[in-house]
């Protein structure tokens, strides 16, 4: 799988993971965040099959 502009995907990646971290860390619901979190991964990962 060829990815086209892995600087900008790697970026994009770990700017949503911190991110989620984050949110994650001050959740009171943690299952909700992580879900959230795995919904962003989907998304991301749809975006480089393109």
């Amino acid at each position: 799988m060829e990815i086209k502009n892995p600087e900008e995907e790697a970026v994009k990646f770990y700017a949503n993971m911190f991110f989620y971290y984050s949110v994650y860390d001050g959740a009171t619901d943690k299952t909700k965040a992580k879900c959230q979190f795995e919904y962003m991964l989907d998304k991301i990962v749809e975006e480089m099959k393109q």
